[in-house]
């Protein structure tokens, strides 16, 4: 069994008391991986003005942020004795909603990448990509992707979400032999035409179409894809299948890992949002965990009928 945790969206300046890193921390027995899927530090509002009008560099802004995650004592515990992979979104990149293959936020690309590959490299270790894999049993392939640095608005001529290179990198990775793929993404699949999931894959229907092509042609061939994701402040699960996507993919989002229920009330109530995938070879087991009772879920994956119980 590998026990597989999945967080994101950890606003730390706003809850330094109340966070999902005490509560990982805690958890017996420990995870095996955690994986961390973007928003892992966040800017207040006038830092991100200042970055996006060049007044101020994305290391000056965003390094005592990373400083402050490293430092908070649970989750210092945790990635010391749990292996992480960590990948971004737009809040670690650099402000709400930036696509950074766009000017003027392309030109603070490289240093906002840079600070995330020297702080939370995780297990994948020194690379120059955000992108990466590996397998940390036998027949399961964690695979990350970077959802930010190559985005170009939905709108563009040519638009693209990942990039080409990318995106031929994650079509390869979807054919490796190992049968269970975890795609780790910092934006959702995600429901059709509802305004949460605005920075999902679906607003790159070509490129969209093209990776729902391979997970069918390669489930078929007896292989099984499941997808987590962060960004949108709720924990939930979908089952593909049945929705307008259409294909045997399983997506389980954990986001809110440190953040406010109403961002704008001091008073509201944190959420702690975070998940718990136990990976077996007939089963998967997974756990939503949070303060509001909508965010608590529990579900069965049957890998073989590819179905939820």
């Amino acid at each position: 069994m590998l026990r597989l945790a999945i967080a994101s969206c950890s606003k730390l300046w706003q809850n330094p008391e109340h966070h999902a890193w005490s509560e990982l921390a805690g958890e017996r027995p420990r995870p095996d991986w955690l994986l961390m899927l973007g928003d892992n530090i966040y800017l207040k509002g006038r830092q991100e003005r200042k970055l996006a009008r060049g007044k101020v560099s994305a290391r000056s802004v965003l390094e005592p942020e990373y400083q402050r995650l490293l430092a908070e004592p649970s989750f210092a515990a945790l990635i010391g004795s749990t292996k992480f992979l960590a990948t971004w979104d737009d809040h670690d990149f650099g402000g709400d909603n930036l696509n950074g293959a766009e000017p003027p936020y392309r030109d603070f690309r490289d240093e906002s990448r840079a600070l995330l590959l020297q702080y939370l490299a995780g297990a994948a270790g020194p690379r120059t990509e955000i992108y990466t894999a590996l397998s940390p049993e036998p027949d399961i392939r964690l695979i990350l992707t970077d959802c930010r640095y190559y985005r170009t608005d939905p709108s563009a001529r040519g638009a693209t979400l990942l990039g080409k290179a990318q995106e031929e990198w994650l079509l390869g990775e979807l054919a490796r032999p190992e049968r269970l793929k975890v795609v780790a993404s910092g934006s959702c699949l995600g429901p059709k035409a509802k305004r949460r999931y605005i920075q999902g894959w679906r607003n790159y229907p070509a490129w969209l179409e093209r990776f729902r092509e391979a997970v069918i042609r390669h489930h078929s061939a007896g292989k099984r894809h499941l997808f987590v994701a962060g960004d949108v402040h709720r924990n939930k699960i979908i089952q593909h299948a049945r929705t307008s996507l259409d294909a045997p993919i399983v997506e389980v989002i954990s986001s809110g890992a440190c953040r406010r229920k109403r961002n704008w009330n001091p008073f509201s109530k944190p959420l702690q949002n975070y998940g718990i995938l136990e990976l077996r070879a007939k089963t998967i087991d997974i756990r939503l965990s949070g303060n509001r009772k909508r965010d608590r879920r529990t579900a069965a994956l049957h890998v073989e009928s590819w179905t939820l119980d």
